[in-house]
């Protein structure tokens, strides 16, 4: 080939794999994320419209796209997923949110919502067969698999002091943190407000003001901790299998044999952001 076409088509693939990068969505790791200034409190409904104006990221081994920000009473922090997996593990086990108010990852204070779509909903939304999920259930485990997890399941628990307070708090921030969840553009959005101090008043908070740095943990799908509430859910008995809860030797599984069905893998991811200060008039 001639030197001068050969030049030509080094460029013109320079072009194409510079072009390539520009349009990729942004995908970084889960280290340290900004949090921006919002000079009006985010309306915590799901919606995504309040983040037009503030910067996101795509965590790409974790497939999902999160933001936050704060002002001067409360953090909000944005998830956007559309991965069915993750998404049902979500439904199943719940949306974990941890901060530490030393910048670590410390889990001294978090917050779990399980809610969000239904499975039928999730399957909707992401074009994924629902009977693929289901096809090594018995019917019977099916029937009672989709009882429980279609009905409202809107439940906001918060998990304090190491994991030795737990209370089952209003999802409107009625004691502090809210939480809502909606779709959009083939995404699933989670919004949480969480409030940078506590009160006398029971409002439960992460301790923190602006300009200091916080750690945020993340947390979903896994085995559901003893005590969390719905041990049962998946079929499985306290003790994690078996007759009656025996988590010995013996038998597990349902007595058919072959129904038990693999819970989803846990997902923990942390990341410190220095809260954001009033910008300067």
């Amino acid at each position: 080939m001639n030197s001068k076409y050969q030049f030509t088509a080094v460029r013109i693939a320079l072009a194409l794999i510079v072009f390539a990068y520009l349009i990729a969505p942004t995908a970084t790791q889960a280290s340290d994320l900004t949090s921006f200034w919002t000079h009006e409190p985010i309306t915590v409904d799901g919606e995504v419209t309040d983040w037009d104006s503030i910067p996101t990221v795509y965590l790409d081994d974790e497939g999902v796209v999160v933001g936050i920000c704060n002002d001067s009473i409360n953090v909000y922090i944005m998830y956007r997923f559309r991965d069915a997996k993750s998404l049902r593990a979500i439904r199943m086990t719940g949306l974990k949110v941890w901060s530490d108010a030393k910048g670590k990852k410390k889990k001294d204070f978090g917050i779990r919502y399980n809610g969000g779509p239904t499975f039928s909903e999730i399957h909707e939304l992401t074009g994924t067969d629902e009977e693929d999920f289901f096809s090594n259930m018995s019917p019977e485990r099916r029937e009672r698999m989709m009882q429980r997890m279609s009905g409202d399941r809107d439940q906001f628990t918060v998990i304090y002091r190491g994991k030795e307070q737990r209370e089952t708090i209003p999802t409107n921030g009625s004691r502090g943190p809210a939480v809502s969840f909606a779709s959009s553009d083939g995404f699933i959005a989670y919004e949480f407000s969480i409030p940078l101090q506590t009160s006398d008043y029971g409002t439960f908070g992460i301790g923190a003001q602006p300009d200091e740095k916080i750690g945020i943990g993340s947390e979903w799908g896994g085995r559901r901790e003893r005590g969390d509430g719905e041990g049962d859910m998946m079929g499985m008995g306290r003790g994690g299998g078996g007759r009656g809860g025996d988590s010995g030797g013996g038998r597990r599984g349902s007595r058919g044999g072959g129904d038990r069905m693999q819970m989803p893998e846990k997902q923990e991811f942390w990341f410190k952001t220095k809260l954001a200060s009033p910008p300067a008039e």
